[in-house]
């Protein structure tokens, strides 16, 4: 028996890592968590920032707004969060969970954010690189990412609901049978067991497939912003036993690194218009 148990009716994961010693791991390691949750969010920012100086995107002053909102609040909710492993469910329940529900709203928050800043930026890398518009990259994977986007968005906006709406009927029933007032009346949840069960495990299961479905955004190569379609063209100038040895994302990363610091102290060296020949023969 828990407090998890008795309010929502079912055990979801929480009630295995709220008892120690699994407590004392998950709330050591969660600060590796918190510190990848700070290093998102700042590039996301630095991203937005650098997208708009090289009019990759064109935001207004409240779209601005609204990314700094939704980064901010899912860093917040990603530091609040840690406040589960300090407020115990057998203390105090709502004091356990609501954090939880501020972390979900704030991860919910900033996938709008990305999705949301993909389509921004469509134009930009169509007009830029020659993509047909009409062309899909691969329509049933579009098709998923889109269904995992309103299922995610449906079970981050409703499982709140449900935690709160079961925990306001446990405290009733407990102000209630201080009174007297059950004769003996057993306690079951305000919602059906089954169906909080059900969203609660779909949003864990959309939770963990975030990195999968998620738009992929440009990459930071020193202080530039470096698209997908890039790293693809500079693959492409490489034979194919050459770009076999590449396949790796960080080798392909460090020689565009190491290409374009190439041309930049050449830049900074020579003054002569064969600059771009020599750099060409020499890869």
């Amino acid at each position: 028996d828990n407090a998890i148990l008795t309010t929502m009716g079912y055990n979801n994961i929480c009630v295995g890592i709220d008892m120690p010693p699994a407590l004392w791991t998950t709330a050591t390691l969660y600060g590796l968590c918190s510190a990848a949750t700070l290093n998102y969010v700042l590039f996301a920012l630095h991203r937005l920032k650098v997208s708009s100086e090289e009019h990759m995107i064109s935001l207004s002053k409240p779209e601005v707004v609204a990314f700094y909102f939704c980064n901010l609040f899912y860093l917040f909710g990603g530091l609040v969060f840690a406040l589960c492993f300090v407020n115990h469910p057998w203390d105090n329940l709502p004091a356990h969970t609501r954090p939880f529900e501020i972390f979900m709203v704030g991860k919910l928050l900033a996938v709008w954010a990305v999705f949301y800043e993909e389509k921004l930026s469509r134009k930009f890398s169509e007009g830029r690189y020659g993509i047909d518009k009409k062309k899909k990259k691969d329509p049933n994977f579009e098709a998923f990412r889109y269904l995992w986007y309103v299922i995610f968005t449906i079970t981050s906006l409703g499982l709140p609901v449900l935690f709160e709406l079961n925990m306001a009927h446990r405290q009733r029933w407990l102000e209630k049978s201080k009174r007297g007032e059950h004769d003996g009346e057993d306690f079951s949840p305000y919602v059906l067991r089954e169906f909080t069960c059900v969203v609660d495990w779909t949003w864990f299961g959309c939770f963990v497939l975030t990195g999968t479905f998620l738009p992929k955004r440009p990459i930071m190569v020193g202080r530039k912003l470096v698209h997908r379609e890039t790293i693809s063209l500079v693959k492409s100038l490489f034979d194919k036993d050459a770009e076999k040895m590449l396949k790796s994302r960080a080798l392909i990363i460090e020689a565009l690194r190491r290409y374009i610091m190439r041309i930049k102290n050449k830049r900074e060296t020579e003054k002569t218009n064969d600059v771009y020949p020599q750099m060409i023969g020499n890869v």
